[in-house]
Parts: structure tokens; sequence; C-alpha cells
């Protein structure tokens, strides 16, 4: 819209100062200076309406970099699709290994709280009734290691 309006505005300017040196040849004289001074603008104007006219080339960069975008969006894609799917592989190859070290940590907790539970029992507990306590080989070995750390002065 922008474009059209502007190429409309240059259009009607140039239609308009023909239309005025054609009937009034004279004016050549006065604005021939101006048009030598504005000679660089002019050109440049000009340049910039061939480009407007000529957007081709902008167009061919923009579709060659649009080309290259789904180039490199199909090529990721693919990456990621592989990388998902050898993901996917890895934590198959992987489950059995998972689940094993998942009861082992049940088995460890378990064990753990029988410990905690047995350990608290024996805190409550005296001396002899811990010794009361333990199994009669275990009883007989504390005993005779106390006696033998005896010192009966000889």
């Amino acid at each position: 819209m922008r474009r059209t309006i502007t190429i409309s505005i240059v259009v009607i300017l140039l239609i308009t100062l023909a239309v005025i040196l054609i009937v009034n040849p004279e004016l050549i004289k006065n604005i021939w200076l101006w048009l030598v001074g504005f000679a660089g603008f002019i050109y440049a104007g000009i340049r910039r309406l061939g480009e407007m006219f000529s957007g081709n080339d902008r167009l061919k960069e923009l579709e060659e970099s649009n080309k290259q975008i789904k180039e490199n969006h199909s090529r990721i894609t693919r990456e990621m699709e592989a990388a998902n799917k050898k993901l996917a592989e890895e934590r198959a190859a992987h489950a059995a290994e998972i689940a094993r070290l998942n009861v082992k940590i049940n088995e460890l907790q378990e064990k753990y709280e029988k410990n905690e539970e047995e350990l608290l029992r024996v805190s409550r507990m005296n001396y002899q009734e811990y010794i009361d306590n333990l199994p009669a080989g275990e009883k007989d070995k504390i005993i005779d290691q106390a006696w033998k750390d005896v010192d009966f002065g000889l």
C-alpha cells in the first residue's frame, strides 16, 4: 500500500513537472541549476524507483533463504526423530537393569528399616537384657571375651 502511494506521488510530480516545462519552456533556465544541484538526489530517486519495480533480486534472496530454512528444518526434524528413537531403544535396553535396581533398593530399604527397629529395641534394653536375648553361641563368645579381659592381678 505504501509502495503504491509513493509511486503514485512520484508519477504525479513527474507528469506535473513535464506539463509545466512544456507549457512554459523558459522555466528550464531557472530550474536548471536546481536540477544540477539535485542531480544526485534525482539519480538516487530514479535508482530506488528502478529497484522498486525490479524487486526480483530481493524476492530471489528471500526464496533461497526460505529454501535453506526448510532444508535445515527437515534435517533437524530427522535428527530429532533419530535421537528419540535411539532414546527409546536405550530405555528399553536398560529397563531390566532399572527394574533390578529398584528391587535391590526396596530390599535394602526393608533391611534398613528392620535394622533401625532392632537398634531402637536394643537401645531401650539394658546390658543384661541384651545379653539374655542373644543366640546361645554369640552369648558364650561375649561372656568368654569378657572374662579374658579381666585381670585378676596374677
